[in-house]
């Protein structure tokens, strides 16, 4: 070695370089000549720096756990300085993305698409490189990654820390995909509305990205009546997967039902959401009250009883009964309503028998009655008619003075 800009011999005698370079590193000799004999002492210098890069670095995928991915090494040289740990980094490669590498002179490119990455020392962010958590001694060969996502082409990287600092990156490993699996994550937002007493609206978006699993092919709906969790599902297929609403319909009016919504691909149905309880519209009723009957109350005036319908055929909730007074008009060639009365239900009771006044009639005159229910939405049928007639008059003596 001879003398120079980083080189030189101190007055004291002493060999100083300065910007030690590995090419440096070596034995030294210093050799005194004198009259009285030549003197030779050796020395060996090691010049420490960043550890090189890992080598044939191999991701492979264990056929045992889907989602288990062992990536294994070989170490480089380590500087001169035990290697402390090692940092194993994966990214996700674009799904429709073309890998191609290119070297140019003694750099190489990797390319992803149309844009082109340098690869050095120091990650390039565009890459998106993640650093795996995990503490990594420097005896360790290989580890095993388990926290990933199916259905996603990954590349593993592995570089070594000595006491100067983290050495450059190995190659990325020949990209591996796992394998799709059916959604592991329902539907987000899932909710919906009565649209009418026998349909319901339902809407949601797609399972997170990390729940998918492959690519969504469509959903699968499925509902019950509340309460009848014996009773199998109704389900429908929803084939469209940009679709974010279905109308459900032929529901029972007045009804509670539970529904549920998953998300489905190439490798099956994947997670149900938890049950969104959703009631259908009110509907008018379908049966009549029942045992109707009637007696003339005055010449005016008829008494009415009659019991309540059966409340699941009620299809809401009940406001009360309209009591009808008919009666024939051959003009008509039919019946003629003279007279309603609404009455309130027996909120106390809704199952006892009810009765009422219908007054404001003829005198001696013969009426069909019916009674019905009815709802927020409108009336139910009418009960069959029953014939009765309005009392005469009392007769009044007269006395002549």
């Amino acid at each position: 070695m001879t003398a120079g800009s980083r080189v030189w011999i101190t007055n004291e005698g002493a060999l100083q370089v300065q910007a030690v370079r590995a090419s440096d590193a070596g034995e030294y000799a210093c050799v005194v000549t004198s009259p009285g004999g030549n003197h030779t002492r050796r020395a060996l210098l090691s010049v420490i720096e960043l550890p090189f890069a890992p080598t044939n670095v191999r991701a492979l995928r264990l056929d045992a756990t889907q989602r288990a991915v062992n990536v294994s090494w070989t170490p480089g040289f380590d500087g001169n300085s035990p290697v402390h740990k090692f940092i194993v980094q994966r990214r996700v490669v674009p799904e429709f993305g073309t890998l191609l590498i290119y070297y140019f002179g003694c750099t190489k490119y990797i390319i992803v698409t149309e844009i082109c990455f340098a690869k050095g020392p120091t990650p390039d962010p565009l890459l998106n490189w993640v650093t795996e958590p995990m503490n990594v001694s420097a005896s360790q060969r290989w580890v095993l990654l388990t926290s990933l996502k199916a259905a996603t082409s990954y590349q593993f990287r592995v570089s070594a820390v000595n006491t100067v600092g983290e050495g450059p990156p190995s190659d990325p490993t020949d990209v591996l995909t796992l394998p799709q699996e059916a959604p592991s994550g329902p539907p987000l937002g899932f909710m919906g509305s009565a649209r009418s007493s026998s349909e319901i609206i339902t809407q949601w978006q797609p399972p997170l990205e990390e729940h998918r699993n492959g690519h969504i092919l469509g959903y699968v709906i499925r509902y019950r009546l509340r309460g009848y969790d014996n009773s199998p599902w109704t389900y429908q297929n929803i084939t469209n997967e940009a679709q974010r609403n279905y109308l459900i319909q032929d529901l029972i009016t007045w009804k509670d039902y539970n529904v549920q919504i998953a998300a489905y691909n190439d490798k099956g149905v994947g997670v149900f959401s938890d049950s969104y309880t959703i009631k259908t519209k009110e509907g008018v009723p379908e049966a009549a009250p029942d045992n109707v009957r009637c007696e003339a109350f005055n010449s005016t005036g008829i008494t009415v009883w009659w019991t309540p319908p059966n409340p699941q055929k009620i299809n809401g909730i009940n406001q009360g009964y309209k009591i009808q007074a008919w009666r024939w008009e051959a003009s008509e060639n039919g019946n003629v309503e003279q007279k309603i009365v609404s009455i309130p239900p027996n909120l106390l009771d809704p199952l006892t028998e009810q009765s009422a006044v219908i007054a404001g009639l003829d005198k001696f005159t013969e009426y069909n009655i019916s009674v019905l229910c009815f709802t927020e939405p409108g009336d139910g049928p009418k009960s069959d008619y029953v014939l009765v007639r309005t009392k005469e008059d009392s007769k009044i003596p007269s006395y002549r003075l």
